[in-house]
């Protein structure tokens, strides 16, 4: 094999115009590139550091509302103003039927640290549309930083667009996290 060329999804579509010669349509192929695409997605926060206020026990707080990444790359994901990923076919004019399920993973990965003295027990999870969507990660964190990483799975519609973004909260107090590297990836597999 040689001469081959890598090409992104777009580049892909564009290789496959309109006609009525063939034996498989035009729109058909298109469609089976795209249905087969794997669809990522991920943001990076990782020049300097963060300080993430939790002010009341127990309270879930968005990491992705309150931490401004430097870096997004997407094929088929998005990001709102809460920095929080949704799909993005529909953005790019592609129909997603009722009921289209991808394999997707949802993968967060940090260097942090607490302020103060002691260590304090916190939870991470994905949450979808606002709602707890995975079971708790559990990490105890003191003032020397500690890297962690959690990922979870799910069968998600995508016709539904909904909305995913991480969460943390502090289950034995109040003490803010600092965080000096965050990533969060979505990758969604064709089934």
């Amino acid at each position: 094999m040689a001469g081959e060329t890598l090409r992104t999804v777009a580049q892909m579509l564009s290789a496959f115009p309109d006609n009525t010669q063939g034996l498989i349509s035009p729109l058909d192929a298109r469609d089976m590139i795209v249905s087969e695409a794997v669809n990522i997605g991920f943001l990076d926060l990782d020049n300097g550091s963060y300080t993430l206020p939790i002010t009341v026990q127990n309270e879930w707080v968005s990491i992705n509302a309150n931490i401004t990444p430097t870096a997004f790359a997407a094929n088929f994901w998005k990001v709102d103003g809460n920095n929080a990923f949704q799909q993005s076919y529909t953005d790019q004019g592609i129909t997603v039927q009722s009921g289209t399920q991808r394999l997707t993973t949802f993968a967060m990965g940090a260097a942090l640290s607490k302020v103060g003295g002691g260590t304090n027990l916190y939870e991470f999870a994905l949450f979808t549309d606002g709602v707890q969507s995975s079971s708790a990660y559990n990490h105890t964190a003191t003032a020397t930083t500690a890297y962690l990483t959690f990922q979870t799975t799910d069968l998600p519609d995508y016709s539904l667009n909904e909305v995913y973004d991480m969460r943390v909260r502090c289950v034995d107090g109040t003490a803010d996290l600092v965080f000096d590297e965050w990533r969060m990836r979505v990758q969604g597999f064709p089934l």
